[in-house]
Parts: C-alpha cells; structure tokens; sequence
C-alpha cells in the first residue's frame, strides 16, 4: 500500500516535472520583415548611424580594416576598433570586390559590422541610403515597405 502511494508520487512529480519541457516553445526563425518590433534590421542600421562605410583589409597592417568607400557621413582618418576575423579575411582575399560594412552610430560609439556586402548587396546598401528620406510617416513605411518587397525571395541571403 505505502508503495503504491509513494509511486503514484513519483509518477505525478515526473508528469509535471517533465511537461513543462514538453511544451515550451521552439525557436521559429523569420525573415527580417516578418520579425516583431523592436528587433533592427540592417536597414535600421544603416539609416540611424551617422557614418557607414564599406571597409578592406589594410594591405600595409594586416587584420586590420581601411576605407574602401565612404557612404555616409565622416570618417577623417579613422583607427577602426575591429580586427578582420580569419574567416572574413579568408573571404576578403578570394573575392576582392567584396567589403565589409561598418556602422557608428555616434562618433563616440564603438564600429558594427553588418557583414560582408557583394556588389549585389553594396547596391542594395545604396539605395536603401538613397532612398530612406522619403520613408517616414505612414505613407514613407508603405514606401519602405514596397522598396523590400521586390527584394523578398532574393538568391542573396544578405539581400
């Protein structure tokens, strides 16, 4: 009798213990469109810093960037904080016309990277530079929002 009462405990406590496991919720990844506020996405990034810059590796001091092309802002002489990854450097070397991004959103902040940018992406960078002036209010988040919809099931994931 007593056995059956302790086992019938330890039944309950392994249902209950193990349940919440059952049902917690899996991780659900999501295109940067669909993700809930307040996550940034890229093109927050780039419109809210005062300086974007598209970077390489400097060929005279290694793992270490250099200005390829300025986008927005200023950049007078700038010591960027970052060092090259291997893998990045790896990748910089076999693609020269590839960059890097980086973003300050302040000239007291630390530099962002946003990743490696192809051509392909380094174009989309500009327009989106080009563009977000005219995507604020309502009828600039319809702007903004049609801007990306054309570029949704792109071949580039960056994209």
């Amino acid at each position: 009798m007593r056995a059956s009462i302790i086992l019938r405990r330890i039944f309950i406590l392994l249902v209950f213990g193990l349940m919440p496991a059952c049902l917690a919720p899996a991780v659900i990844y999501s295109c940067p469109v669909c993700i809930g506020l307040p996550e940034k996405t890229t093109a927050d990034y780039l419109i809210e810093s005062q300086c974007v810059v598209l970077v390489r590796e400097d060929p005279l001091q290694p793992f270490s960037y250099t200005t390829a092309s300025l986008l927005k802002g200023s950049v007078p002489e700038v010591d960027f904080d970052l060092f090259i990854p291997s893998a990045t450097r790896r990748h910089l070397i076999a693609c020269p016309d590839d960059v890097v991004v980086l973003v300050r959103t302040t000239a007291s902040d630390p530099w962002r990277s946003l990743g490696i940018a192809e051509p392909e992406y380094q174009s989309v960078i500009r327009r989106i530079l080009a563009f977000s002036a005219n995507w604020q209010g309502e009828a600039g988040a319809r702007t903004r929002c049609k801007f990306f919809v054309g570029l949704l099931g792109h071949d580039n994931r960056a994209i």
